[in-house]
């Protein structure tokens, strides 16, 4: 392709993806706190479980996942 059409698809694709960018930040910025006087639900999230690092020296599998009480089952 001649350099002058390159540089018209280019533009013209920027272009197109500025358009969306900015309709995308425009609608976000206008739907806050639009939730229709409904608040959102805070609840506590529970137990998290942790790693727990394995104490072999085998590097292939660095950490166990689960509880002190799994890791002794096995």
């Amino acid at each position: 392709l001649p350099p002058k059409t390159r540089r018209r698809i280019v533009l013209a694709m920027l272009a197109a993806f500025a358009t969306l960018a900015l309709y995308t930040f425009g609608k976000a910025v206008y739907d806050i706190g639009r939730n229709d006087g409904s608040r959102m639900v805070t609840d506590h999230a529970g137990q998290v479980e942790l790693s727990i690092q394995q104490k072999t020296e085998n590097h292939l599998i660095p950490y166990l996942y689960g509880t002190d009480k799994e890791r002794n089952e096995d």
